[in-house]
């Protein structure tokens, strides 16, 4: 696993499974198959690979100012959910600001939202645990850019990004995808690679963090590098 270095970014998140991704990965080129032959030409862009398919619940950024400790303390409240299913719902639709992110929606019942909501109210509650004497306005800013994340996940997983603008959604469905279970939510990092010629985010789970059903408690020790290139952890050390 490589050194982390200011281009890392964190964010909570919850994966898929591998037999997940080798179905959509079929789809998808289904997909790419039938477009050609309808259009004459193939679709935009690339579609993301499997091994970075996920669902991001909160966005950290960059770890600049925000010791692990209070990560870690966030995580003690997946304690309080149970495992629960996933299942998607086979429709496409766009996000992002420029509406050019091609997905797959997913249906949750609601969980990715209350789990959100658990690490938002944890975070806001570590700003009143800063030890006396030693508040960093830094820290506080950081926590404060945290805390506006709007709640409540529309959920979605992307698959593919810069997508043309038109790219039509409605024509097709991802169907016979298997629902699966949700038993961690994970911690991940995210960096941009040079490929081919082309840049592209490549994500890794930095920690899994199992939830409640799985009769295991969070880990006692979140690592995040800051920018400084020292490591922090609950411990100190």
């Amino acid at each position: 696993m490589a050194e982390d270095s200011p281009l890392y970014t964190y964010f909570f998140g919850v994966g898929a499974p591998p037999s997940l991704g080798q179905q959509l990965q079929r789809r998808l080129s289904e997909i790419d198959v039938d477009h050609e032959q309808r259009n004459g030409r193939r679709l935009a862009g690339a579609w993301e690979p499997a091994s970075n398919y996920h669902m991001t619940l909160l966005y950290l950024g960059s770890p600049t100012y925000l010791p692990a400790w209070k990560v870690a303390r966030a995580t003690e409240v997946l304690e309080t959910f149970e495992p629960f299913e996933l299942r998607l719902s086979g429709d496409f639709d766009l996000f992002g600001r420029a509406r050019n992110i091609a997905v797959a929606l997913v249906e949750d019942g609601g969980m990715l939202t209350r789990i959100q909501n658990g690490l938002l109210e944890r975070f806001a509650e570590s700003v009143d645990e800063e030890p006396e004497g030693e508040v960093d306005l830094r820290e506080v800013g950081k926590l404060a850019d945290i805390l506006k994340k709007r709640r409540g996940v529309k959920a979605h997983l992307t698959v593919q990004r810069n997508t043309v603008r038109g790219w039509p959604k409605k024509e097709y469905k991802v169907t016979d995808c298997d629902p699966w279970v949700v038993d961690a939510v994970h911690l991940y990092r995210g960096s941009s690679i040079v490929e081919d010629g082309r840049k592209r985010r490549v994500y890794e789970v930095a920690e899994s963090i199992p939830l409640a059903g799985k009769g295991a408690k969070p880990p006692t020790e979140v690592y995040i590098d800051q920018i400084s290139g020292m490591r922090y952890s609950l411990n100190g050390v």
